[in-house]
């Protein structure tokens, strides 16, 4: 699939600041995800892939452990926040649990590439998004 120009500057900006960032993807600092990819499905419809807009999934994600909050940031400005139930994580991984509304949802982050799974479902639907993370 080919990324729009946009996602690719935000990919190259926070691939570039991986390298020397690697120690802080643990969550112990803010982070700032950027959704590379997404897919959507219904169980009345096909899935969808495509972008995060796409799929009318945030384009941006902001994580404060510390907060115990995640904000998502749609294009077009809108907004949504949402409590962190639980973290776990292990030498390699690390995994934020959350519930909004009706729907969960979990982060998986890599704390050595800052690649990033995220997914989130609810009766009848569900999505999982590709993208990267990097303290902030």
């Amino acid at each position: 699939m080919r990324l729009p120009t946009k996602s690719f500057a935000v990919l190259v900006i926070f691939s570039a600041s991986m390298a020397s960032a690697a120690e802080n993807l643990d969550g112990s600092v803010p982070l700032l995800c950027a959704a590379t990819e997404a897919i959507g499905c219904t169980m009345e419809q096909d899935c969808v892939k495509g972008s995060a807009k796409t799929v009318n999934l945030p384009t941006l994600i902001r994580i404060d452990a510390e907060k115990k909050r995640v904000q998502s940031h749609r294009q077009g400005g809108n907004e949504r926040v949402s409590e962190i139930v639980s973290i776990h994580q292990n030498e390699n991984t690390v995994v934020f649990f959350g519930i909004d509304g009706n729907q969960g949802w979990n982060l998986a982050l890599n704390k050595t590439t800052g690649q990033m799974t995220a997914t989130a479902s609810s009766e009848g639907s569900g999505y999982i998004v590709f993208g990267v993370c990097t303290p902030i």
